[in-house]
C-alpha cells in the first residue's frame, strides 16, 4: 500500500504543478488585452 501511496502522491504534485503553470499562462493571456 505504501508505494501505491508513493506514486499517487508524485501524481498530485505533477498535477497541481501542471494546473498552476496552465492557470498562470491563461491569466497571463487573460490579462494582455487591459495591460
Amino acid at each position: 500500500m505504501s508505494t501505491v501511496d508513493a506514486v499517487d502522491l508524485g501524481r498530485r504534485r505533477f498535477l497541481t504543478a501542471t494546473a498552476t503553470v496552465v492557470g498562470g499562462v491563461g491569466v497571463a493571456f487573460v490579462a494582455v488585452p487591459f495591460l
